[in-house]
């Protein structure tokens, strides 16, 4: 299993299944299940942005910070183009890659992690912790 950390707000959108793409500066070939970590700054134009294009979305005045959050299912990765993606999440410019995200499974009790950039390996305990909360489908 791989994490990825992923500043708030942004983290909570896709734990809680509202946020399919994931916008980065490069491509991945990793498909599978993908740990969504929560990094310890928050983006204030993330708050911003959701705010401004998604008003009627329910958040959290709080967000869990420094934690895995839930698994989704990493399922492509595709250069960004116009009209690629039918979802205010995708960032239409060039030299972004959309993440696909598919089946999110917000963990029960957030797991202390420690974050890094890019795709990063999950150790075989935090996996044990991870599993557990959400079965074998991890």
């Amino acid at each position: 299993m791989r994490a990825l950390t992923v500043r708030q707000p942004w983290a909570w959108a896709i734990a809680d299944g509202h946020k399919p793409i994931e916008n980065r500066v490069q491509r991945w070939s990793y498909r599978g299940p993908l740990a969504i970590h929560a990094g310890l700054s928050t983006d204030p134009f993330g708050i911003r942005w959701m705010q401004a294009n998604v008003p009627d979305l329910e958040r959290p005045t709080l967000y869990d910070r420094g934690y895995v959050l839930a698994v989704v299912d990493l399922v492509g990765c595709h250069w960004s183009r116009p009209g690629c993606c039918d979802t205010v999440w995708a960032e239409q410019a060039p030299g972004i890659a959309h993440l696909e995200l598919e089946r999110p499974r917000r963990l029960l009790y957030p797991i202390a992690a420690v974050g890094r950039l890019g795709p990063w390996p999950v150790s075989p305990a935090l996996e044990s912790l991870i599993v557990k909360q959400i079965g074998a489908t991890a």
